[in-house]
């Protein structure tokens, strides 16, 4: 732990804020009986990048899919180390955030403490999304992908005569479970707790907005 006297301790420095208020670049008006607030970038690009997408995909359905389709087979057999290493080094970083002494940065400012204990924050999370996720994909995840997804460039289980192939079966079955554990796994936990950090961390320590688009602008500035 680092000395909180020490003024260059992180702990100390926790409370970042900045001159940023929150809504100063909203477009604020009244569409009739509507009123509207909306961030006047983030939004504006965002809606006309998914209004030209939904256009361009029903007025060319057939290209659009095969755009899609290449897009994903390209990423998947093309990009899948990529995927592997920056998951690997979300790990890497939470657990240099252990021991480092950024990780002593107390989310919410040096003098703020959790409204729940570790239990009831666990009881929460396997209640809420990961219970149901469990749940569910617990079964259909590694079911998919060793059966439907064929990950990694695995053959088909299926020969030309359609009989069986137990080697196939059990390459695929192999790595359905290995995508299962990439998803539900360490890894995936990794990706959540970066992602937490820096929603928390802009938001309640530099009193940006709760949005991914805060450690973009704090970072600008």
């Amino acid at each position: 732990m680092n000395n909180p006297n020490d003024p260059e301790s992180p702990s100390e420095t926790s409370d970042m804020q900045t001159d940023y208020v929150v809504g100063q670049d909203n477009i604020k008006g009244q569409l009739g009986p509507i009123g509207f607030d909306i961030h006047n970038r983030v939004f504006v690009v965002s809606a006309l990048a998914s209004a030209i997408f939904i256009v361009l995909t029903l007025l060319f359905p057939e290209r659009a899919g095969s755009a899609f389709q290449s897009i994903v087979a390209f990423s998947t057999g093309t990009l899948d180390w990529y995927f592997m290493i920056l998951v690997d080094f979300f790990i890497l970083f939470c657990l240099a955030l252990v021991v480092l002494p950024y990780g002593s940065v107390r989310l919410g400012g040096a003098d703020a403490r959790p409204d729940h204990s570790y239990l009831s924050w666990f009881a929460m999370l396997f209640t809420a999304g990961i219970g149901i996720g469990l749940l569910f994909f617990g079964v259909l995840e590694p079911v998919y992908h060793a059966n439907v997804s064929l990950p990694l460039g695995i053959p088909s289980p299926f020969g030309a005569d359609g009989a069986l192939n137990q080697a196939a079966i059990d390459d695929a079955s192999a790595m359905g479970l290995a995508g299962t554990y990439l998803h539900w796994g360490i890894h995936g936990w990794a990706v959540y707790i970066v992602m937490a950090l820096a929603l928390g961390l802009f938001t309640y320590n530099k009193g940006l907005p709760f949005s991914i688009r805060s450690a973009l602008l704090s970072h600008s500035r």
